[in-house]
């Protein structure tokens, strides 16, 4: 059977139903969405001792019956309103008798709101309750659906091509992705969660994803063979590798992964790359004392392996100075004063450097004894990626 969905007119029509009394008298529904209004005052119980499983319905309930199915996976919304009564809505599939498989089953003073995932040419058959049989009285009973995103599924996602990028909209009708037997999903991300996708090429920067109120999941690779990154964010920062592909898979957040959908707006941007990001390019420092106002947000990794102290997820600057056979102090501050900040100190060509101190700081400051004519490299890191941030250097030299 074939399920017709349009735009809703605003307030919908409520159609006026009886006589569906039984599971095998269901009334079928076929166009969404749809308001059914009725009353369970003359309905009868409708299971026995003999029952399976009657879903959380009670043997004494008295309720009605409405079933649909659809030829397309998408998220069904159900919305069911017993007037002053405690409301009971039982979802099953398979067909009536003990043939009926209980999908899941809810209660609620005067109203249950419900969203699942309808699989397609499956046949849901949904009955409308009570909690016990005085809770009979008029009910109303709203199925509807949403608009299933282009990019629902990670082959489909949207491509940033050019950033900085933005984009809106929602994962209401979004489905989950993954299944059960799911072996690349991050730590405590649920295999139901369902989002919307996006995906971008690598080009050796740091890129800012974030997004308002919504839960960010990174993955690198082809979506056949998908490797998590970061789970659980708003917002998340990350060396982007040139060439490698990476998916963003946007969702509610990582406590309610299923039920918290919504409008979303998701912002992806880079940071620019300092021009003494490299060693070779190295800021001169020709007068001292100075003062130097930079950043390492835009760094990009310095090594491939740790070297002189300095760790590959240190991310940093570089500067250049001869020394005067003098004593240099480096003193620093950060916009953010839990940072971790590391000086190393190297000499000798860019080629061979050679390894002379290096500094793990947290106070910020340290000294070197330098030798007259010798050219030097200072390398300003932090300890790891998240270390980096705008700061302040201040150089000074004593003599002995």
């Amino acid at each position: 059977m074939s399920l017709t969905t349009s735009t809703p007119p605003t307030p919908l029509t409520p159609v006026q139903d009886d006589a569906n009394d039984k599971c095998e008298n269901a009334i079928a529904l076929t166009s969404l969405p749809t308001m059914r209004k009725g009353t369970t005052y003359d309905a009868t119980p409708d299971f026995d001792l003999t029952s399976f499983d009657t879903c959380g319905a009670s043997l004494q309930s008295k309720g009605v019956w409405y079933t649909l199915e659809t030829d397309t996976r998408r998220i069904i919304r159900t919305e069911y309103t017993l007037h002053k009564a405690t409301s009971s809505l039982s979802i099953f599939t398979g067909s009536c008798g003990n043939n009926l498989v209980c999908l899941s089953s809810h209660q609620k003073y005067r109203g249950v709101n419900h969203d699942f995932v309808a699989e397609a040419n499956t046949r849901y058959s949904f009955l409308l309750s009570g909690r016990s049989a005085d809770d009979v009285g008029e009910y109303e009973f709203t199925v509807s659906t949403f608009e299933i995103p282009g990019n629902n599924e990670c082959k489909t996602s949207i491509d940033i091509a050019v950033l900085p990028f933005s984009s809106e909209g929602s994962t209401l009708g979004a489905t989950p992705y993954f299944d059960s037997e799911a072996n690349n999903l991050c730590e405590g991300m649920d295999w139901y969660t369902r989002g919307v996708w996006y995906h971008f090429l690598g080009a050796g920067t740091i890129l800012r994803v974030e997004s308002d109120e919504k839960s960010l999941t990174l993955f690198k690779g082809s979506c056949d063979d998908l490797i998590c990154l970061s789970h659980g964010y708003a917002v998340t920062e990350f060396w982007a590798e040139v060439g490698s592909t990476y998916h963003i898979m946007l969702t509610g957040n990582r406590y309610q992964p299923f039920t918290n959908a919504g409008a979303y707006r998701l912002d992806v941007s880079e940071y620019a790359v300092p021009d003494n990001d490299s060693c070779e390019t190295a800021s001169s420092i020709s007068d001292l004392p100075a003062t130097i106002r930079g950043s390492t947000k835009g760094s990009r990794p310095d090594f491939n392996n740790e070297v002189c102290g300095a760790s590959p997820d240190g991310f940093g600057v570089w500067y250049s100075f001869t020394g005067a056979g003098n004593i240099i102090t480096f003193t620093t501050s950060t916009t953010e004063q839990y940072k971790t900040v590391r000086y190393t100190v190297f000499s000798g060509p860019c080629g061979s450097l050679s390894c002379e101190q290096s500094y793990d700081l947290f106070d910020r400051s340290g000294q070197f004894v330098t030798e007259n004519g010798t050219d030097y490299k200072l390398l300003l890191t932090g300890e790891d990626f998240d270390d980096r941030d705008n700061f302040e250097l201040q150089i000074n030299q004593y003599s002995f």
